[in-house]
């Protein structure tokens, strides 16, 4: 199944969907249509950021162009710009409440991690055009404990690096 057909069910399931519904409803649902666990697991993970990114267009919120895939022991084994990313160029067009209807396209987003960390940013007081998004860290499978604490260095390592691009270090002083 390609990603554009994978990402057209994945629409129709959510525009079927009962509410209220959970990641593993969705999950589930398309498993019984005989699509395979890696073009689920793959087809939910770009449909949510799609859909954050849909729902947060506007509104000043920088997002990273990049995204990472890890294995099981913490190793990347895909990353890439996530714009060119087949999954996610499909949803980002698909996954609209226009197309899955506003209910499941707000209950989809509610589950998304992106989502819920912004909305904690936002409750604190932050702006989103005062926010620049980190790259997107997905998993292939669950990771082993040895693979999370991997995972946690090489995402510390990206960040870092991320950070002294988009916030450089500024001197306290200037010249008048």
């Amino acid at each position: 199944m390609n990603p554009i057909d994978a990402i057209r069910l994945l629409v129709e399931v959510l525009s079927n969907a009962k509410l209220p519904f959970t990641e593993q409803d969705i999950y589930s649902a398309m498993r019984q249509l005989h699509v395979q666990r890696a073009i689920v697991n793959r087809a939910m993970d770009f449909a949510q950021i799609a859909a954050c990114r849909n729902h947060m267009d506007g509104t000043g919120l920088r997002f990273s162009d990049k995204y990472y895939i890890f294995d099981k022991e913490g190793a990347v084994i895909e990353s890439g710009d996530i714009a060119e990313e087949p999954y996610f160029m499909a949803a980002k067009t698909l996954i609209t409440p226009t197309l899955i209807g506003e209910p499941a396209f707000r209950q989809f987003l509610s589950g998304t991690q992106t989502f819920l960390s912004i909305q904690k940013a936002n409750e604190k007081g932050a702006k989103p055009d005062n926010l620049i998004w980190s790259p997107e860290y997905l998993y292939a499978e669950p990771p082993t404990e040895a693979g999370k604490r991997a995972i946690d260095a090489e995402i510390a390592i990206h960040i870092d690096a991320f950070l002294k691009v988009q916030c450089p270090v500024r001197p306290w002083w200037k010249f008048w």
